[in-house]
């Protein structure tokens, strides 16, 4: 099997084991709680076979058996938290696996097992870099260098000291690269080409995590579909390129009139959402109406609340409803966009 096709066939499981998680769960899972899991699972079967095949007479076995039964403590404790596990609770099982391959480190008795533990060093520098936000990860990679440090001082196993700073070394050098190229693969796949807002993927990952904030301390979350009246007539009558520079415009002007913590992403064609956190339905007019003053382009909306355990396909499916019927009396009035005022 050649390279690109083993990356293809690596890619290609690991997708399936992701989606099989999510089926398990019976609900879908964030890719970063995802790879946590199926990271302790793996540290819990490599300290399970360590038992079986040891590598020196030795080795602690006892250990062994505690940190494997540890990280299978924590697999279970993120499946079973997930979609809802906060931020925190991420950052703390991370912690956790440090702590537990610091402390097997330590207790190494040969260069071979020392150096098999410091990968996990390194394959934990490797995840925080693609799944946590760079500054995130950056403090993630401090404490992973003091762990790695520690251990190998704490066993003093002679002529590792030039193991100790390659590890070191990949440690930084994997957070560094791959959470810059990371960052920008993510702003690619989340930000909409033509206006720089979110996307549909962007914005359905902030919703989600914003609905599961809202979940925990009660506070309402308000939506919007809002949609671009007669764009079709702008179109036709002057060109897409006059319809890019109007959607550019608009976009360009509502980021500027919204509030800190709300959010605007293009949803495709000439449909926005907006969403307002810490706001009921009932309060989200003052919020639109800042929209409305910021351009004179005509649009109708949609708002509606998003309930505690509603999927956003769902809500979004109330705020179309609720859009189609704005839309409909707005015809009726027989207002429009054009150009001129756009």
């Amino acid at each position: 099997m050649d390279e690109a096709r083993a990356g293809t066939w690596t890619a290609r499981r690991s997708a399936a084991a992701f989606r099989w998680l999510s089926r398990l769960r019976g609900a879908e899972l964030p890719g970063e709680v995802t790879a946590l899991i199926l990271i302790a699972f793996v540290a819990m079967v490599g300290c399970l076979l360590a038992t079986r095949f040891p590598l020196s007479e030795q080795q602690p076995q006892a250990l062994l058996l505690a940190l494997g039964a540890g990280s299978g403590l924590v697999a279970v404790a993120l499946f079973a938290a997930a979609p809802r596990l906060p931020r925190a609770g991420l950052h703390a099982a991370i912690g956790t696996i440090v702590v537990g391959a610091g402390v097997l480190a330590a207790h190494a008795h040969a260069a071979a097992g020392l150096m098999t533990v410091a990968r996990v060093f390194q394959w934990l520098a490797v995840y925080c870099a693609l799944f946590l936000r760079p500054r995130e990860a950056r403090l993630h990679a401090v404490v992973l260098t003091l762990a790695c440090a520690i251990a190998f001082a704490i066993a003093g196993i002679p002529h590792t000291v030039m193991e100790a700073i390659t590890v070191c070394f990949t440690i930084w050098f994997a957070t560094l690269l791959l959470s810059a190229l990371s960052e920008g693969l993510r702003a690619q796949a989340d930000t909409d080409p033509l206006t720089g807002l979110l996307n549909r993927n962007g914005f359905t990952k902030l919703a989600n995590r914003e609905h599961a904030l809202a979940g925990r301390t009660g506070a309402p979350l308000a939506l919007a579909v809002i949609d671009l009246d007669g764009f079709k007539h702008v179109n036709d009558e002057h060109g897409h390129a006059a319809g890019d520079r109007v959607l550019a415009e608009v976009a360009r002007a509502w980021s500027g009139a919204l509030r800190p913590g709300d959010a605007i992403a293009r949803f495709g064609g000439d449909e926005f959402l907006v969403m307002l956190p810490a706001t009921a339905a009932a309060d989200a007019a003052q919020p639109l109406a800042r929209l409305r003053a910021a351009h004179p382009a005509e649009w109708s909306a949609g708002v509606v609340e998003w309930h505690p355990g509603e999927t956003l396909e769902a809500c979004l499916a109330r705020a179309d409803r609720r859009l189609y019927e704005a839309k409909a009396a707005r015809r009726a009035r027989g207002a429009g966009l054009s150009l001129a005022r756009a």
